[in-house]
């Protein structure tokens, strides 16, 4: 992320919308803009407007913040939709409230717009964001201009990658079917229509992960972020960061984790060898230990879940698992990381928020390094 330069670099303008608060100035030229309903502003949705204010404590930075090219931002966070970043670009003259921050470029290229708005749209921002505002999680989550403005950025240069991101851009922009309604039967659902643009979506953030050129672990370091991690920050008791790993023996969620953490290991074993592993299930369904092992090269998989095999053991270690945090209702759930010279053991709650991909390289790599330290001469011994 340091390798790109901050959104400051290319800003000519940024300020927020005008204010009304006490009243004491007079709207003047501001009046002649229709205002925007706060109320419509979305993603892709047609917006509604109404009569500007007579009167203000601020009209803006200027006239310019109204006209021409701009980038509009919600500086609030939209919690439902787990602090999905709410932009759009806009051509049209209209006005706003300080609720809404905007953006001038210095180069006013159509395509550097696009591709900042795509970038704003992408699972990269809501990850930035996340990490670095001093906003998010407290009573009014909100991303500040100035912590806008350190968004890194790559606009110097339009090549392939920044040509994909606009031609997607413009697919979201440009597709507004009729919803179908009790009004419009031939219509399309609002399924269909939320389903069409969640591909594209899709498509975008690969586009956008391909402009920074992030690798597959930063791919799914942001993915896990915003799909598990946030998702569970606002909804910690029925987002997907809390379903059952391994649920009417479907495999595919653990499967993934157990293939990361097999790849992560295998430049350190034999050149014949592999790693595979033999799924356990206990504690009632409620733990799940995955026990790695060296095996030939071309064994096959198997990750079909034993349910009995270690009953036992999973039960009793599921009573020691949680911690309390002293007087606090707080409590930890522990992991176990058993290594032997024949096997990894690994052992944590059936639930996905701790079975994710990025955890599986943590995972690996913490069982590495806890295997370099057993095999290092200690003080005194005798090599």
């Amino acid at each position: 992320m340091q390798s790109s330069e901050p959104l400051s670099s290319f800003s000519k303008m940024h300020c927020v919308g005008y204010k009304v608060a006490n009243k004491s100035k007079k709207a003047s030229w501001l009046e002649k803009y229709q205002t925007l309903e706060n109320k419509s502003f979305s993603r892709y949705d047609s917006m509604t407007f109404g009569q500007c204010p007579s009167k203000v404590e601020h009209r803006g930075k200027s006239e310019d913040c109204y006209n021409g090219r701009i980038i509009i931002i919600k500086e609030g966070i939209k919690q439902k939709a787990f602090g999905r970043i709410l932009a759009r670009y806009e051509t049209d003259s209209f006005s706003f409230n300080h609720s809404l921050h905007v953006l001038k470029l210095k180069g006013e290229q159509d395509w550097q717009y696009k591709v900042l708005l795509g970038c704003l749209w992408s699972s990269f921002s809501r990850y930035f964001f996340f990490l670095t505002t001093a906003n998010w999680g407290l009573w009014n989550d909100k991303v500040l201009i100035s912590e806008r403005l350190n968004f890194p950025v790559k606009l110097r240069e339009k090549n392939q990658k920044t040509d994909t991101i606009v031609k997607i851009v413009n697919k979201l922009c440009e597709y507004q079917p009729q919803k179908k309604n009790i009004l419009n039967s031939n219509g399309i659902p609002q399924k269909k229509i939320k389903a069409q643009r969640n591909q594209w979506e899709t498509e975008l953030d690969k586009a956008v992960f391909d402009l920074y050129e992030f690798s597959e672990d930063q791919q799914d370091l942001i993915r896990d972020c915003c799909e598990v991690t946030l998702p569970f920050f606002y909804q910690p008791y029925k987002s997907m960061g809390v379903q059952p790993v391994i649920d009417n023996k479907d495999i595919t969620w653990i499967q993934k984790y157990a293939k990361i953490f097999a790849n992560r290991w295998k430049p350190y074993l034999n050149k014949d060898e592999v790693m595979r592993a033999d799924v356990h299930i206990g504690a009632s369904g409620n733990l799940i230990a995955l026990e790695f092992y060296p095996a030939d090269d071309g064994d096959n998989w198997d990750l079909v879940p034993k349910d009995s095999s270690w009953d036992h053991v999973l039960d009793e270690i599921s009573k020691a698992l949680p911690k309390p945090m002293g007087t606090s209702q707080i409590v930890l759930d522990g992991v176990v990381q058993a290594i032997s010279n024949d096997a990894i053991i690994i052992i944590k709650r059936n639930v996905k928020r701790f079975w994710t991909r990025s955890i599986a390289r943590e995972d690996a790599d913490s069982t590495l390094c806890k295997r370099m330290l057993e095999t290092i001469p200690q003080h005194g011994d005798i090599e």
